[in-house]
């Protein structure tokens, strides 16, 4: 049975092999395979190294602007959920707040799709389609409109961009009086 050599074992026969071959080419073949060989290396620096760092030169500052932007944006957002958060709440003067908030919902957010469930000191709103900027407007709402705040959401984004999952509202005690749904 033959035995088949092992890499480790060719390298120097391959090596002594390429140093015969080289040792037989004229001086002006050794010049042009050394010019090949330094055009290849040349070129895989290029597209290794050089290519994708001037890629992120040129496009940094344009994300770099943009989030940017959207840091301010959420910076703005969270003051104004700071400040309704300090402003009392509501008492909610609506019998049927589940049609209240779906009625929101819609006139707010034509895409919206959510169920919303009622419950003694709570509402909650399974979301299945939601617009990121709607929920800022339903924190307000919340707050203004069901005497409630965002007590928890657990969102995900699709790959359409917009939100979906849980929001839950606890109704807050306004000053003097409870807060019915």
């Amino acid at each position: 049975m033959a035995s088949v050599p092992q890499p480790s074992s060719m390298l120097p026969g391959l090596v002594a092999a390429l140093r015969a071959r080289w040792a037989v080419l004229s001086l002006r073949e050794r010049r042009l395979v050394s010019l090949a060989a330094a055009l290849v290396g040349l070129a895989l620096v290029w597209l290794v190294l050089l290519r994708p760092a001037l890629h992120t030169l040129r496009t940094a500052p344009a994300d770099i602007a943009r989030l940017r932007s959207t840091l301010i944006t959420a910076q703005d957002q969270a003051r104004e959920l700071a400040q309704l958060a300090a402003a009392p709440a509501a008492t909610v003067t609506s019998s049927d707040v589940r049609s209240d908030v779906r009625d929101w919902l819609h006139a707010h957010d034509a895409q919206a799709d959510a169920e919303v469930t009622v419950l003694p000191g709570g509402i909650t709103l399974d979301v299945k389609r939601l617009k990121p900027q709607t929920l800022l407007g339903i924190a307000q709402a919340a707050r203004r409109d069901w005497g409630a705040t965002v007590a928890q959401a657990q969102l995900r984004r699709s790959g359409d961009g917009l939100l979906a999952g849980r929001i839950q509202l606890a109704q807050q005690q306004a000053a003097g009086g409870s807060s019915a749904p």
